[in-house]
């Protein structure tokens, strides 16, 4: 499914990008061009990455972090 409209990136490019260790979202931004340019599919890129830490195995054995 696209994502990034503008960038014509996928959900596929995006977790491609952030299993090879660029989960971050500056660091998916920066390889796979998602969200920099409307910021439209930004919403849609952090749930994604924050979908795919909670799908990595031993995740459920984290303590959530907490914003102050």
């Amino acid at each position: 499914m696209i994502v990034c409209h503008c960038n014509v990136a996928t959900d596929k490019d995006i977790r491609r990008c952030a299993s090879k260790g660029e989960a971050s979202f500056g660091d998916v931004t920066l390889h796979c061009r998602a969200g920099t340019s409307c910021g439209g599919c930004i919403p849609a890129i952090q749930a994604l990455l924050q979908r795919m830490k909670r799908e990595r195995p031993g995740a459920g054995n984290l303590p959530a972090k907490r914003s102050e």
